[in-house]
């Protein structure tokens, strides 16, 4: 593809690495079209993912407010700057997901000093975990896997709040925490990552 003959031509190795999967992405899309990559889906599943692939935002930039070449280049400059920023990450991520500690087993997992952001949980979640303890400053929290049924509010909650205050359990069960990014704690808490683990392994074995 001509992104990819660009990105040999003049991006620096290692940027070329921290985008291979971008690269790879659009090489596939010029080859054999964006079709190829959603023929395993149903028509109105591949319609909404269309909506979201790069070709599509590209588009829906030259039908805003008649936009000119060099605007969209400058945003899509900007676009592909955040792509660069996430391939980065996603290094990062795969080097936690490596470090990780799975103290009951391959379904729990637990990752201290997280700063690869949900791409680590995404890699632990491909490798089988069903959940994922983190800890990142003074934050500590538990998040599930996309798909599973059981609520984190239900195997946690009592517990956690005979012992402490500050924590957050989500009404649809996929997160518990004590901190987020958007509004970290200031102190640290009592109960340790292995606690946690510990708690959601025995809850689960009993579901």
């Amino acid at each position: 593809s001509g992104f990819k003959l660009l990105m040999e031509l003049y991006a620096p190795h290692e940027e070329r690495e921290d985008l291979e999967y971008l690269i790879g992405y659009i090489d596939r899309i010029d080859s054999y079209g964006p079709t190829d990559l959603l023929k395993g889906l149903d028509p109105q599943t591949a319609k909404i993912v269309q909506e979201g692939l790069l070709k599509t935002t590209l588009e829906s930039l030259r039908q805003a407010d008649g936009k000119n070449d060099q605007e969209i280049c400058i945003i899509m400059g900007q676009i592909l700057d955040g792509a660069l920023k996430r391939g980065k990450l996603r290094k990062v991520a795969r080097a936690e997901a490596d470090q990780a500690e799975f103290p009951f087993g391959s379904e729990i997992a637990i990752v201290k000093n997280h700063t690869g952001g949900p791409m680590t949980t995404d890699f632990l979640f491909e490798r089988g975990a069903r959940a994922v303890i983190y800890t990142d400053g003074f934050n500590i929290g538990v998040t599930r896997k996309d798909g599973e049924t059981f609520s984190l509010k239900d195997l946690l909650e009592s517990e956690v709040k005979k012992r402490e205050s500050g924590w957050f359990f989500h009404e649809h069960g996929f997160l518990a925490a004590r901190g987020t990014f958007t509004n970290p704690s200031e102190t640290s808490s009592t109960i340790t990552p292995e606690e946690i683990a510990k708690i959601v392994n025995n809850k689960l074995s009993k579901l």
